[in-house]
């Protein structure tokens, strides 16, 4: 009676992944541009920073150097 119960789960399990299966990989081309849609801001904040830290390096420094002489 044990292996009748595990062989039905395993079938009911595998029945349910076919369904969404479907479902995932159609939408995930719609999910992937919504993500970079609304990341892309980060993304620019994130390489303005960069330029910014490149071109005066003594702004990551200054917290430090305030720390460092009290």
């Amino acid at each position: 009676m044990k292996l009748a119960a595990d062989q039905l789960d395993c079938s009911i399990w595998c029945y349910s992944m076919r369904q969404h299966r479907h479902i995932v990989t159609h939408n995930s081309r719609p999910l992937s541009h919504l993500i970079a849609r609304y990341a892309l801001p980060f993304f620019l904040l994130l390489m303005v920073a960069v330029v910014l830290v490149t071109a005066f390096p003594d702004i990551v420094t200054w917290l430090p150097d305030q720390m460092t002489r009290g």
